[in-house]
């Protein structure tokens, strides 16, 4: 079981619970040095290293390899899953994954930032 920090689709209650097996606590969260970036044509968002930049996301705790199955699935061949460090509302720091956007896709992303109200 690892923990997972969402930032895009997933934020979407109705999306993570119809891809997840399980109920999981979670918190709000921030992952600093990264951004969310519109992909052209799309209605989801691209992670990527970004100094200067903060994502505001969720993370949820000790999710099952089961269930990251199903999610590698969900986000597809443009993703790859990487640890990283959030920040959470208490000051404290926690080890989790999330799903950066592949290099070789970078060209699909534009330079404007995607917002979660622009998508429910």
């Amino acid at each position: 079981m690892s923990n997972l920090f969402v930032y895009g689709t997933l934020l979407s209650n109705k999306i993570w619970k119809s891809i997840v097996t399980r109920e999981y606590s979670s918190d709000s969260a921030v992952l600093k040095g990264y951004a969310r970036k519109k992909v052209k044509g799309k209605n989801y968002p691209g992670l990527i290293e970004q100094d200067g930049s903060v994502v505001e996301g969720k993370i949820y705790y000790d999710v099952f390899e089961e269930d990251f199955g199903k999610l590698d699935a969900y986000e597809g061949e443009e993703y790859a899953r990487k640890k990283v460090y959030v920040l959470l509302e208490s000051a404290k720091n926690v080890e989790c994954f999330t799903y950066l956007f592949k290099k070789e896709y970078f060209g699909r992303l534009t330079k404007n930032e995607w917002a979660l109200i622009g998508f429910l």
